[in-house]
């Protein structure tokens, strides 16, 4: 399993550093043709959008994977496949249909006074679209295909990055431009998908397999209801609150922060799928753990050096209108990290214990959400990070701690924690300024903190140190040598 969690790792690794090259040159452009405002009307069409992918179509993907992946193609699997997909395809014209029929009155609850009445029909064809396209790419996963994984998902942000920059400079006003451009970029990855799966699609509904889906993906519609509630309740209150302004700094920062989940490395991607296959493995427990330990502390790394250096990068972008987002980002980054770590306790999944999984995202939603008003009201933007911050860290202490009940993952917590601790301190020595002055001299400074980090995470034996890399190395290399002969022989 380790071999092929590896060989699958490199393709999504390299998918989602496109994907995040793309987005990070998107993000970093966008603020020179729009204002804090149209960022955040934007950033609200991504969120509702988010909601509707989770809400909107049942999570009948995810029931597909449970249902029908983990192995070769089989009749059986088609039929899950077709029956899931004519589901979503039928959802998405609804919800079109919904979207266009209720535009003003939905239009102002997501945009407040301000009026973005273009922006709201793009935003709805793209929160049709979007879904669809996560489906096939969910589809594709699940069938071990990465290569085609990678071709739509490359597509997708090539696409979307190319096009929504370049309308924004031709179309007034350019936030039109940029919408238009998600959903031209959405559209494309789709009809490719779809090109990549014809082989397995047919006209095929299978009321009794959708009712045996249903039966596993409607307990996870509350759960996501408030998964989405804890991750994203900020920049909806803060929006409820304040102004689109401050929405638009808050998920600037956030955009930043996410570039966190680098940390997995493609593994997210390929581990689902691995895990299915191969969970009754005796080592496979103790090979999620050593995992999670690693990627704890790769992670604390990069929340450091987004944390450290995101205030010298948002005054590189030359727009002042954008220079409040920097501080919010070393609690950001953190939280959007917690929030992805559940990938490695899959013991709800693996034992069909949805209603244990709504049950873990009520509880830290309501907490996320109390925390979020109570922090926003008296502290704005800043207030509305530390109830991230909040509300993904009890979501991911409950998953954990439910889930190692119903499937055991051997997690070193004493190493982790100490690795955390020293994280933390040396994020606050970080912000509390440089004892040198002079921006080359910070800048080392700062990598020095990040780099202490990382000899403590070896020490600790959550990351491997230089000789157990060469000997890693080695083996590898002789094992490739081993098949070259036998090849040649």
């Amino acid at each position: 399993m380790i071999r092929a969690l590896a060989a699958q790792s490199v393709i999504y690794a390299g998918t989602t550093i496109v994907q995040r090259g793309a987005q990070m040159v998107t993000l970093l452009v966008l603020p020179l043709f729009l204002t804090p405002t149209d960022y955040g009307a934007v950033q609200m069409i991504a969120t509702v959008a988010i909601l509707v992918n989770w809400v909107g179509f049942l999570e009948i993907s995810q029931a597909m994977a449970r249902y029908s992946g983990g192995g070769a193609p089989s009749e059986a699997h088609r039929t899950y496949s077709n029956t899931a997909w004519w589901f979503s395809v039928i959802m998405a014209l609804l919800l079109l249909v919904i979207g266009f029929a209720g535009q003003y009155p939905l239009a102002r609850l997501i945009f407040g006074a301000a009026s973005y009445p273009d922006v709201y029909r793009l935003g709805v064809i793209l929160m049709v679209t979007l879904p669809l396209f996560y489906f096939l790419q969910h589809q594709l996963r699940f069938d071990f295909d990465p290569k085609g994984y990678a071709l739509v998902s490359i597509v997708f942000a090539a696409v979307t990055m190319a096009v929504s920059l370049g309308l924004a400079t031709v179309v007034e006003p350019a936030v039109n431009g940029v919408m238009l451009g998600q959903v031209i970029g959405a559209a494309c990855a789709v009809l490719v998908a779809v090109l990549r799966r014809r082989g397995l699609f047919r006209f095929t509904f299978d009321t009794a397999k959708f009712r045996e889906m249903a039966a596993f993906s409607l307990p996870l519609v509350p759960a996501q209801l408030a998964l989405f509630a804890t991750l994203y309740a900020s920049r909806l209150i803060v929006n409820d609150v304040a102004t689109l302004h401050e929405v638009g700094l808050f998920t600037f920062a956030s955009q930043i922060a996410a570039i966190t989940s680098l940390a997995t490395l493609g593994i997210n991607a390929a581990l689902a799928p691995l895990i299915m296959a191969h969970h009754e493995e005796p080592s496979t427990p103790p090979m999620l753990a050593r995992l999670f330990e690693g990627f704890t502390a790769v992670a604390i790394m990069l929340c450091l050096l987004l944390g450290l250096f995101a205030p010298q990068l948002i005054v590189l972008i030359g727009n002042p209108d954008y220079f409040g987002a920097g501080s919010l980002v070393m609690i950001l980054a953190p939280a959007a990290m917690l929030s992805q770590m559940y990938i490695f306790s899959p013991g709800f999944f693996l034992a069909k214990k949805t209603s244990h999984q709504m049950a873990v995202s009520i509880i830290s939603a309501v907490i996320g959400i109390a925390a979020n008003y109570l922090l926003v009201i008296r502290f704005g933007i800043f207030g509305a990070a530390i109830g991230s911050l909040i509300g993904a860290g009890v979501f991911l202490a409950l998953w954990i701690a439910l889930t190692q009940r119903l499937y055991r993952v051997p997690i070193r917590w004493g190493r982790v924690s100490l690795v955390a601790a020293v994280g933390v301190v040396l994020a606050f020595a970080g912000l509390g300024g440089a004892p040198v002055s002079g921006l080359v001299a910070e800048s080392l400074y700062k990598l020095a903190l990040i780099g202490a980090v990382g000899v403590i995470a070896v020490a600790a034996g959550l990351l491997p140190g230089p000789r157990m890399l060469v000997r890693l190395a080695s083996t590898e290399l002789t094992r490739l040598r081993g098949r070259g002969l036998e090849g040649s022989g």
